[in-house]
């Protein structure tokens, strides 16, 4: 029996939880580690430092989705929501699970873009244009960067890129994506209800009326954690095919690297 105070007994509570969530959805990523720095301005070309940086707004969005799990476990949302209303407490999870399933999805995108940036010819338009980085990044789908990736027999990438996309996993919760971006609301089990018939006929006529989608939280906090580790070790690869072995191992040198940098930009912007 545990006899500490309640500050204590709390505090072990939440250790606890912390511990059985992370045993369920892993440790955080480290790809932030990835944003370029000076030195990497300045030792690499373009195409890998923008891709590395899109490497570090796919951590962002990946650890926003993550942060929903470890809320969602939570039996307690402070002022929030009343932890007695079950109808609440249920609504506020679903909104958690909504906002996992959609920031996983983005992830497959922007991970197309860390490619699509690393297989770019731009130079430092990538970087000192930003109209033309958007635009460059607007063309990318799945179709182009296919396209994009034969041209440049980067065959073990296109097969590794191809192989997460149609994975079960993958396809299970972007089919589920696709239609909560197009329909914009699921049924979930216990808020509502969702009769595909009205209770009363006419004329011996069902009388059907709509019904939407449904989205049980349990199993789908399941499956988006099963393509969560999926996607970890998916992108993890995919890093080391576009990103230097001594990336992360350049060590800075503040005057020199920014000396560097600056005589790419002089020399870009003297030849525009």
């Amino acid at each position: 029996m545990n006899t500490g105070t309640l500050s204590e007994i709390r505090f072990e509570e939440r250790t606890t939880l912390m511990k059985n969530i992370i045993e369920r959805i892993g440790e955080l990523p480290n790809w932030s580690e990835y944003e370029p720095q000076i030195q990497h301005y300045s030792n690499y070309s373009s195409n890998v430092v923008t891709a590395a940086s899109k490497i570090a707004d796919v951590n962002r969005t990946y650890c926003t989705g993550r942060a929903s799990f470890v809320y969602y476990e939570s039996d307690d949302f402070g002022q929030l929501v009343r932890s007695d209303d079950e109808i609440s407490v249920k609504y506020f999870k679903s909104i958690l699970l909504y906002n996992a399933l959609s920031s996983y999805n983005i992830c497959i995108d922007l991970s197309w873009q860390v490619v699509w940036l690393f297989l770019s010819d731009l130079s430092l338009d990538l970087i000192y244009d930003e109209k033309k980085y958007n635009n460059y990044l607007n063309e990318c789908n799945m179709e182009t960067l296919n396209y994009k990736l034969t041209l440049a027999k980067e065959i073990k990438l296109k097969n590794h890129v191809n192989d997460f996309f149609n994975s079960a996993p993958t396809q299970k919760v972007r089919k589920k994506y696709n239609y909560y971006k197009h329909k914009g609301a699921f049924y979930v089990p216990g808020l509502g209800e969702n009769l595909g018939n009205l209770p009363f006929g006419f004329n011996e006529l069902t009388l059907k009326q709509m019904k939407r989608e449904e989205f049980d939280l349990d199993e789908w906090c399941n499956i988006l954690i099963e393509y969560q580790n999926c996607f970890y070790k998916y992108f993890e690869e995919l890093i080391n095919f576009v990103i230097p072995k001594t990336y992360l191992e350049q060590e800075l040198d503040f005057f020199g690297d920014t000396i560097g940098y600056g005589l790419k930009v002089e020399e870009y912007l003297e030849n525009k």
